[in-house]
């Protein structure tokens, strides 16, 4: 029988949203595929809102279809947990120091968002599997998503691999696939909430009872795109907010894929140099948020943050959004709301799907405002007793 080193984590009640907030569903229990992907995201990666300060680094190498070393450098990044990090990239050709605050993203350095590569990077050592609530709202939903699990032989190896088949969207894009060995460790994975690349796992560091990949290989149909080395994780003590500060003469970063620091992709890996400042800037409007709904496809039911239920913590988190051309959320941030409920929203809202919005027959980049309303049930009349 096959042992799972995982930490044993009670799921969360998974809610459903109604127009006025939310109201608990009762779920049949998970398929033992769902549980064994819901004990692995709690495993692997670092924690978002409930993690210590942390400082990592990391040294990598990028590469073009060819095999052939197109740049090489580090990256770094401080956190505070949650949203507020300060990224630090330095390689041959581009060089920015990024700090992520609940406003946007300002930057000193090279003045454009930073290539997908380093995105992809990222996600591939922070993120290994998709955050807890985010698994637990794919697995656990049968009406849109489909969980299977299979051997197969990769680079010589039997792999227990499970694949997660999101239905609602035409055609359904790839799936998200783990990869196990028989000591249920992650070897293989998919990059991102959807498909970046493949990457592997390997020399497992423990971080905060979690572990992250010591190397990566990231691969994008089946050549290496990125080779990465994690040289240190530490708990950052006694971080002062003013570090995260943008200095004066820090530069608002035009909206773009993965300001937020969220998953998602448009087109393939960047993985030659970074854009030139001398890039147009893509097509962009301002629409209002009622229009924005009737653009709406696909929309993750958000889960309700168990420390804020029992906190009885409610109310309703504003974020700003960017649309890309293909409907896909490209930028979000937290205009306003309760500390204890913005990452579930910003969880639910980056993996929603729109329509593509037309201006003058062509497709345009466009931002919106979300409210996501978090409701609590209203507690059980107390029983009276007849007189």
């Amino acid at each position: 029988m096959r042992s799972y080193p995982f930490l044993c984590l009670a799921c969360c009640s998974v809610l459903a949203i109604a127009p006025t907030g939310f109201r608990a569903q009762e779920q049949t229990p998970p398929s033992p595929d769902a549980a064994f992907l819901i004990q692995a995201a709690g495993s692997y990666g670092i924690p978002k809102l409930e993690a210590k300060p942390w400082h990592l680094r990391v040294s990598f190498q990028l590469f073009d279809a060819q095999g052939n070393e197109t740049d090489r450098g580090t990256y770094e990044e401080f956190s505070r947990g949650g949203l507020i990090t300060k990224r630090i990239y330095k390689t041959e050709h581009f060089a920015q120091t990024a700090y992520y605050v609940p406003g946007g993203v300002k930057a000193t350095g090279d003045l454009q968002m930073a290539p997908l590569s380093f995105v992809v990077l990222r996600s591939a050592i922070v993120e290994p599997i998709i955050a807890l609530q985010e698994m637990q709202r794919f697995v656990l939903d049968s009406s849109h998503v489909t969980v299977t699990s299979e051997y197969r032989s990769i680079a010589g190896a039997s792999l227990h691999c499970y694949d997660i088949v999101r239905r609602l969207l035409s055609p359904p894009p790839d799936p998200l696939t783990y990869c196990f060995d028989d000591n249920g460790a992650l070897v293989r994975y998919t990059v991102g909430g959807v498909p970046m690349g493949d990457a592997t796992f390997e020399n497992p560091v423990t971080y905060e009872g979690r572990q992250l990949p010591g190397d990566v290989v990231i691969e994008r149909r089946g050549t290496s795109s990125i080779k990465a080395h994690l040289e240190s994780i530490e708990t950052v003590a006694n971080i002062d907010q003013a570090f995260f500060d943008p200095p004066a003469d820090a530069t608002p970063l035009p909206p773009s894929f993965g300001s937020a620091g969220g998953s998602g992709v448009m087109g393939a890996l960047l993985t030659d140099r970074p854009p030139t400042n001398n890039t147009a800037p893509p097509k962009q409007i301002n629409i209002s948020s009622g229009v924005a709904v009737g653009l709406l496809l696909e929309k993750t039911m958000p889960v309700y943050p168990p420390i804020a239920k029992a906190a009885r913590v409610s109310g309703t988190v504003i974020l700003q959004v960017t649309i890309g051309t293909e409907g896909e959320v490209e930028n979000l941030h937290v205009v306003s709301g309760p500390a204890m409920l913005q990452q579930a929203a910003l969880d639910a809202v980056k993996t929603w799907r729109y329509r593509p919005y037309l201006l003058n027959n062509e497709p345009v980049t466009f931002q919106t405002t979300v409210n996501v309303i978090f409701t609590l049930p209203l507690p059980p009349p107390a029983n009276s007793e007849s007189q």
